[in-house]
Order: C-alpha cells, then sequence, then structure tokens
C-alpha cells in the first residue's frame, strides 16, 4: 500500500475515538460569532456528565476564583470559550478509550500517563496557548491507538522492539508515517482549528519545518515536541539516554534545559490534578527522584572531551536565549501579560500590509475594538494603585479568554485595552463586545471594604478595502469615538459604527 493509502487506512473513524454531538456543538459555537455564552451552557444542559467536568475545571487551582462556580453560567465566563471546548474535546477523548489493558502490545495505562504528562507539559511550555497546549498534548497519542488497532500485530512487534513505546521516528522508519500523523487526521476529522491540525504535522517533522508556518502553529509545534519527549523520558523512565533526547528536543526547538528540568520535577502534582479533571486514576510518579538519576547517569557516562564543547554550546544557547527573552519582554506588558503597545502596532501593520498585498483574498472587514475600565481613577484613588492594579490584571484574564486563535488583544496604554479581530463584520463585533463587557462584570477584586467589582465601555469599528497603512489610524480612531459615545452614553455599554469604513 501506498503512504497516502496507508495513512488512510489507519485514520478510519472506525479505529479513533468519536467526540459527541455537543462537544462538536460548542467547538462550532466557539467560531460562530452570533453564539453566546448562554447558548454553550444550554448545549451543556443536556449532557449532566459534561456540565459537572465543566464545573469541576473552573473550581480547579488553575482557574479557581474568590467564589466557587455553581452553575454552568458562570463557570463559563469563569474558564472562557477556548477553556470549554478544550475540557469538552479531552472529556470526550478520555471517556471512549480504555483506561487500562493493552492493544498489540500498547498498555494503555502507559497511553494515559503519558498522554497526561505530554499535556501538562505542553500546556506549560506554551503559555500563550495554555488551552490548546494542553489538548494537543492530550490528543497526540490518539494515533498510536489507531495504529495499534490497525495495524495489529506488526505495530505489537514494533511496541515490543521499543521498549512499549515506539517514537515517531521509528514509526516513520517502520511504516513510512507515524502516529502523530494520524493523529492529526483525526483532528482534521473532527472539525479542530487548523491551528491544531498544522501543529500535529510539524510536531512530526523537525523545527526546520517551522519556517513557513504561522507563529501560534510553530510555537505550538515546538512545544509538543518538547513535551512528548519529557512525558516519553518521565513515563518510560528512559534514564540518561532519554534525559539527552529531553536535553536535545529543548535547545532545537528554543527551550532552556533548567527550565524543562524545573517542569519535569513539578510534574508530580500537575498530574494529579491534570488525571483528577479527567476522572483518570494514575501513578503520578517521583520525579525528583527520576530526574536526579538520569543526571547521574549522564555525568557518569559523559566524557570530558565533551565538557569544552558543552559550554560553549551552553554559551551561545544562553546568549540566543537571552536575547529571545529581552525581545519578548520588550513587545509584553509586565502587568497583564498581554501583548503592549508595541506588540499591537506590528499585529495591526502586518494585518494592513496583508490587505494590501491581498487585496481580494478577505472576505470580511477588519475589526478594532476599544476597552476602557469605567471610573478607574476613583479605583486607584479609593482603594490604592495594588487594588488598580489587580483589577488591569483581572481585565487582562478576561481578554486572553474571551478573544479568540486569530486575534489580538493588548494593553493599550492606562487603563485602556484593545482588540483587532483580522475578520469581523459591525454586528459579529458586537457580539464579541457584549461577550467582554458581561465577563468584566464578573470581576470581583478583595479590598478592606469588601469585594470590588468593575465595568468598562467598548467602542468598536470596522475597515474594508485597505489602501494604505494610514488606514490603521482612521479605524483606531473610529473606534476610539465609539468608545467615547459608550462613556457618555452612562458607562458599561457597546457602541459599534455600523457602518464599514473603506479604506483611502
Amino acid at each position: 500500500m501506498s503512504h497516502r493509502t496507508s495513512l488512510s487506512t489507519v485514520a478510519d473513524p472506525r479505529h479513533l475515538p468519536t467526540p459527541p454531538a455537543a462537544a462538536m456543538e460548542l467547538l462550532r459555537l466557539s467560531r460562530d460569532p452570533d453564539a453566546g455564552l448562554n447558548d454553550m451552557a444550554e448545549v451543556l444542559s443536556l449532557d449532566g456528565g459534561l456540565a459537572a467536568r465543566i464545573i469541576a475545571t473552573a473550581n480547579s487551582a488553575i482557574y479557581r476564583r474568590e467564589k466557587e462556580a455553581t452553575t454552568i453560567e458562570r463557570a463559563i465566563g469563569q474558564i472562557g470559550v477556548r477553556s470549554v471546548v478544550t475540557v469538552a474535546l479531552g472529556h470526550s477523548v478520555t471517556s471512549q478509550l480504555p483506561r487500562d489493558g493493552q492493544v498489540s502490545g500498547l498498555e494503555l495505562a502507559r497511553y494515559w500517563k503519558n498522554s497526561i504528562m505530554a499535556a501538562v507539559s505542553t500546556r506549560d511550555l506554551c503559555p500563550a496557548r495554555p488551552d490548546e497546549g494542553f489538548l494537543a498534548g492530550l490528543v497526540a497519542n490518539v494515533g498510536k491507538v489507531a495504529m495499534a488497532r490497525s495495524l495489529g500485530n506488526e505495530y505489537a512487534r514494533l511496541v515490543a522492539a521499543e521498549d512499549g513505546w515506539p517514537s515517531p521516528g521509528r514509526e516513520r522508519e517502520q511504516f513510512g508515517f507515524t502516529s502523530l500523523d494520524v493523529s492529526a487526521e483525526a483532528l482534521a476529522a473532527w472539525s479542530l482549528p487548523e491551528l491544531f491540525v498544522t501543529a500535529m504535522t510539524l510536531a512530526a517533522g523537525t523545527p526546520d519545518d517551522d519556517a513557513g508556518a504561522e507563529a501560534d502553529a510553530g510555537a505550538l509545534a515546538r512545544a509538543l515536541r518538547v513535551g512528548m519527549e519529557i512525558a516519553a523520558f518521565a513515563a518510560g523512565a528512559t534514564g540518561a539516554t532519554g534525559l539527552e533526547s529531553v536535553h536535545a528536543a529543548a535547545r532545537e526547538n528554543g527551550f532552556d534545559e533548567e527550565r524543562v528540568e524545573e517542569l519535569i520535577r513539578s510534574l508530580g502534582p500537575k498530574m494529579a490534578e491534570a488525571a483528577e479533571s479527567l476522572a483518570i486514576t494514575i501513578d503520578a510518579g517521583d520525579y525528583d527522584r527520576l530526574l536526579d538519576e538520569a543526571r547521574n547517569q549522564l555525568v557518569e557516562l559523559s566524557l570530558q572531551a565533551d565538557a569544552d564543547r558543552q559550554r560553549e554550546s551552553e554559551r551561545a544557547a544562553e546568549l540566543e536565549r537571552n536575547n529571545r527573552e529581552l525581545e519578548e519582554r520588550a513587545l509584553t506588558d509586565a502587568l497583564t501579560g498581554l501583548p503592549n503597545r508595541a506588540a499591537f502596532d506590528q499585529f495591526l501593520e502586518q494585518q494592513l500590509r496583508l490587505r494590501l498585498r491581498e487585496p481580494d483574498s478577505f472576505a470580511k472587514p477588519l475589526g478594532v475594538v476599544m476597552i476602557d475600565l469605567d471610573h478607574f481613577k476613583s479605583v486607584n484613588d479609593t482603594y490604592g494603585h495594588g487594588t488598580g492594579d489587580e483589577v488591569l490584571k483581572q481585565l487582562g484574564l478576561v481578554l486572553q479568554m474571551m478573544s479568540r486563535t486569530e486575534e489580538i488583544a493588548a494593553r493599550y496604554g492606562g487603563e485602556e485595552f484593545v482588540l483587532v479581530a483580522p475578520l469581523a463584520r459591525p454586528e459579529e463585533l458586537r457580539v464579541a463586545c457584549e461577550r467582554i463587557r458581561k465577563a468584566v462584570e464578573l470581576i470581583e477584586v478583595d479590598t478592606p471594604s469588601g469585594p470590588l467589582n468593575v465595568t468598562a465601555s467598548l467602542g468598536a469599528a470596522c475597515i474594508d478595502n485597505v489602501t494604505s497603512l494610514g488606514d490603521g489610524n482612521r479605524v483606531l480612531e473610529a473606534a476610539d469615538a465609539q468608545l467615547y459615545e459608550a462613556k457618555d452614553g452612562g458607562r458599561n455599554q457597546t457602541r459599534v459604527l455600523e457602518e464599514i469604513l473603506t479604506g483611502g
């Protein structure tokens, strides 16, 4: 059989878990600009198990706030649309695959331990897209189950030869494709966003393959490569050889080895929490001891002749890391963790240049939303700048959760924030603004005088048929004018310019 035929045969839906209707409907709603939180809550109300999982996630250590989420509506608002879809799809996969036993020699207990470890590691290595990182790591090994089911004894022999867990490289040598390729086919069949499919496909290759990919997909692929190496090392207890592979993957994909080792040491409680949220029982393990033993083996096996070369490599990696960190800090708002004004300006200019270069390739206008906290000066004057900073941080979290994959939310300056939607009509911007406005109403910050709630005003505008970079200022000024109308109209309101601006 040809490579393509073989891959298609292995990726047949009969060999793969299929997300239930509720999960697929949530995925569809996440892409529908007219859908609101109530629509998602209505879907979840028909699946009690999934609704309970969403509420449990909202009350976990990662998302928990001062008040416990007791309703599905509050849970959705607390964890955000993307997290709801991630939890739903993760729950779907875990509920359809057995917890123990084996398939063609592939031990399912190890499968789950490896998958949860890959999910946690990829999430921590991809802080810009943690939800996407967790889901990518969790489903990356689905292709292994499909290969075991469809290839039978052929795969069983490879499993036995590879100490129970074949690497993607050995799979490619044996069959012409990898389990990651099969997983990518599954994600495409499930209609997941292209970000996941592209990242999964890239992860099956090398960092050189990332060159032409979009930044988010490349970053997720690099995190997934290292996350899977961490899982293969820690779940399989592969010692010095496995740790060397982790170090190599970290260097090749632009991660600091010390940071990766710290991640390994912290795996125990993180895995326990993730396993509990997925209703899976695993042996978390002692990763401090595992890492120390592997490091000792490395010391024993190393040759003095390699020392000078290794030190030089570490100096080069440190310089590269420092330069990258300086660059990241220059484009990140230190308080909120959002992109800063400089990063926003770069993104907006990039979108304008794309429209200038390919004016007929965009089905919708470019949208801009300005967000401003109401009475923020009064917050600082009454409660102090520490409370004001906490309010800004909480608003930053809301914007991170509410923005979609292709959008960017940034701190524009002071208490003013901005969101760019590369493809949006005025009516779609209105729905998005209302989601954000309602989510801001849920922000609650403790003060000596009791809980503090805040509101925000939003203004938005769209532009089409871009003719120059100066059109960016036009749409910004229009959105700002709408923001001031919202302020003058009584605050805690949304104003959207109904007319679509035309470039020039």
